[in-house]
């Protein structure tokens, strides 16, 4: 069996043309000067008072891919999605275990061509990284509600698979007091991120601020504690699951060691931004789901072009990656394994409509435990309890689908029964106009 090296420097011109590997000392280096400042309030070890900054997600995730993978998920081409999704599982498979075993030694500290540090780690055939976006001064408006944030800082997390040529990314903006490097930014994202994967889906939302904030007095970015805002919740919960599953990689699902498990990937080809709203589950439970009430407050933005996405410098395949979506992620597991399957339903909200009866689609699935398993979807929005309850719309076939103002949503189950691993998995597709329109 051939074994993956990883962070090896020949392997960089496979994903990146131009980066240069930092040695573990200029991290080092630049940690010691952030203790060597006292003069500023956040990275004093002398000042008693803490000061409190909020770290919020930035840009929910997004799919970036060829027109050849867009096509396969926009016609529900399931040997070609499961490729993807097995491809990209052994690709990143000794990246994500490199990062739960060693924790904040995974990560590399790389330079760009024109000076960007940032944090990677990489294979021959995949790349994980963080990458510092901006440091801006803080708005009028943010200094309003926090005067001691006097910068806002924005870090992206990377995946990159690149034998299916697919990425995905997401950000994370935080506040804090005082200018730190770049550099800095980005290995305390990496750092906090580094904990989830390594707990896999058991994690909990909340616990990302106190993480973050450990992990900065350790780097040096002292008297710093960081808060999530209740408003921010929903969304942090769907950047660290993409995180730790993103296209459906099977490395961390045994997280409850349950029978089933259930994942819906929505994606979004419209020109309008899409919500995930009101949910009702039965025997059902979700990774992170302290973070989410009766509604989870999904955001999927509509459909950017290509030349709109930051990436980091030198990243040479961005040329080929034109067909882009926002992308929502759900993962249901059963909570009682005893002769029990598990129900769900959502309610997915058009932002462009008000009517709130007319706002959009409802989407439900069921999977019992000695039958085939059988979903619905219905245009406009529906009470998740009634909706299981009305037999007359639920089907068990593999696709089925409605149209909603003009635009066709589709919902393909991948099996009916009898899946690998009890795993079921459910795509979505809001607008999968043809590919080229």
């Amino acid at each position: 069996m051939t074994i993956s090296r990883i962070n090896h420097p020949e392997d960089i011109p496979n994903i990146f043309g131009a980066l240069k590997i930092l040695s573990h000392d200029t991290i080092e280096k630049e940690q010691s000067n952030l203790v060597a400042r006292p003069e500023a309030d956040c990275l004093s070890a002398d000042n008693d008072t803490p000061t409190e900054h909020e770290v919020a997600p930035c840009k929910t995730p997004q799919i970036l891919t060829t027109k050849e993978n867009r096509a396969a998920y926009q016609t529900n081409n399931w040997a070609k999605i499961n490729e993807i999704a097995q491809t990209s599982e052994k690709a990143l498979k000794p990246l994500y275990s490199n990062i739960a075993s060693k924790g904040d030694d995974a990560w590399t500290k790389v330079k760009s061509s024109n000076g960007n540090e940032f944090c990677m780690t990489w294979n021959d055939e995949a790349a994980i990284w963080a990458y510092t976006e901006s440091i801006t001064p803080s708005n009028e408006a943010q200094l309003t509600e926090n005067p001691k944030t006097t910068y806002q800082a924005v870090v992206q997390i990377g995946t990159y698979v690149k034998s299916k040529t697919i990425l995905g990314l997401h950000s994370y903006n935080f506040g804090i007091a005082s200018l730190i490097g770049t550099s800095i930014a980005s290995l305390l994202v990496a750092r906090t991120i580094s904990t989830f994967i390594a707990e896999g889906l058991g994690f909990t939302t909340a616990s990302f601020a106190a993480r973050m904030t450990s992990i900065a007095a350790r780097i040096g970015i002292r008297n710093t504690v960081f808060r999530i805002a209740a408003r921010a919740l929903s969304a942090l919960g769907s950047c660290i699951l993409f995180a730790v599953v993103f296209v459906g990689i099977s490395l961390l699902w045994d997280w409850l060691n349950r029978l089933y498990t259930v994942q819906i990937q929505i994606l979004n080809w419209d020109n309008s931004d899409w919500t995930v709203g009101e949910h009702y589950e039965s025997n059902a439970k979700i990774p992170g789901d302290e973070a989410y009430g009766p509604d989870f407050n999904k955001k999927i933005p509509k459909m950017v072009s290509a030349g709109s996405v930051v990436t980091p410098p030198d990243f040479g395949p961005i040329k080929t990656l034109d067909s882009i979506c926002y992308y929502a992620l759900i993962v249901y597991q059963n909570n009682s394994t005893f002769m029990e399957g598990c129900d769900a339903v959502i309610n997915v909200k058009c932002s462009d409509y008000t009517d709130s009866q007319n706002q959009g689609f409802t989407y439900g699935i069921s999977v019992p435990r000695f039958k085939d398993n059988k979903h619905a979807i219905s245009n406009g929005i529906h009470n998740g309890q009634s909706f299981i309850k009305d037999e007359s719309q639920w089907k068990s076939e593999k696709g089925v689908s409605t149209h909603w103002n003009g635009k066709q949503i589709t919902a393909s189950l991948k099996d009916l029964s009898g899946a690998k691993d009890n795993f079921y998995d459910v795509i979505i597709n809001i607008n999968n106009k043809p590919v080229g329109n």
